[in-house]
């Protein structure tokens, strides 16, 4: 298709790949497919009652086997939240034990609320803070506020940075193409017609990406001219120990508030 992007990540609940036939196996490794990532919340039912799906965790067993046995690479880290951070030393020894990853196991803290937002069980400094030695990334929503505001060269960051480098497209069942937010969060899902760049089939791929480049849809230019100080300033909870990746506050809880509140005051008047 003549697709010139550097990588492509494809995002599954692993359903699909413990399920995969020989044949296709074999196919993945001979083309080169790089590797695959898994995603642990616990061991076993732990694991299939935080996702919501029975047998989840037997197939993350499954594919870890069968990208053994095909040469495939993968590695896997674990989701932490309160309900599962005292089961992530077990949970790393038993995965490390069912096969041998490409890299350390490792965790990280969903950029999305989500369900760790609704439940109230995303990690606090107190539960985690061992696991914090070389992540100065991660701290709690208060501490970041206060290193955002307290310097001049992070409090003017964007909350997006719209040529940063990498752009990230989502593509939907039906073949629509719409930006994606990034690493950092998706604070579009409310508005997701308000970035669409068009579809595979009408326009290419190469098509969506030059039109974002060329006029970036009006939430994400919304975001360009917001600084991390405005949003830590109207959104920042002093008080709040939960952990965050710096990047994560503006670039998705404090961003999202503020594109709602600043389209529809738009809306408005």
């Amino acid at each position: 298709n003549d697709l010139i992007f550097d990588n492509w990540w494809f995002s599954t609940n692993g359903y699909g790949l413990a399920r995969l036939s020989d044949e296709d196996w074999s196919s993945l490794a001979e083309k080169g497919f790089k590797g695959v990532r898994l995603t642990f919340h616990g061991i076993g039912e732990e694991h299939d009652r935080l996702v919501g799906r029975t047998g989840a965790f037997d197939d993350l067993e499954k594919t870890i086997r069968r990208a053994e046995e095909y040469g495939v690479d993968w590695l896997a880290g674990m989701m932490l939240s309160s309900e599962n951070v005292s089961n992530y030393e077990v949970t790393k020894a038993f995965v490390e034990d069912i096969g041998t990853p490409c890299t350390p196991f490792g965790w990280m803290l969903p950029h999305t609320q989500g369900r760790a937002e609704t439940l109230n069980n995303r990690v606090r400094i107190g539960q985690i803070a061992h696991l914090l030695k070389d992540k100065s990334s991660w701290k709690t929503e208060g501490e970041l506020m206060r290193e955002i505001l307290s310097s001049v060269d992070i409090s003017t960051r964007k909350a997006l940075n719209q040529l940063c480098g990498i752009v990230y497209l989502d593509i939907d069942l039906d073949l629509n193409v719409s930006f994606g937010g990034g690493c950092d969060g998706d604070p579009f899902h409310f508005c997701r017609n308000q970035v669409l760049l068009g579809s595979i089939d009408e326009n290419g791929i190469m098509a969506c990406y030059e039109k974002y480049m060329n006029d970036p849809p009006e939430p994400v230019k919304i975001l360009s001219e917001v600084s991390w100080g405005e949003l830590a300033e109207r959104y920042g909870d002093p008080d709040n120990d939960q952990v965050f990746h710096v990047s994560s506050l503006p670039g998705l809880k404090w961003a999202e508030p503020y594109l709602r509140e600043y389209l529809q005051h738009k809306q408005q008047t």
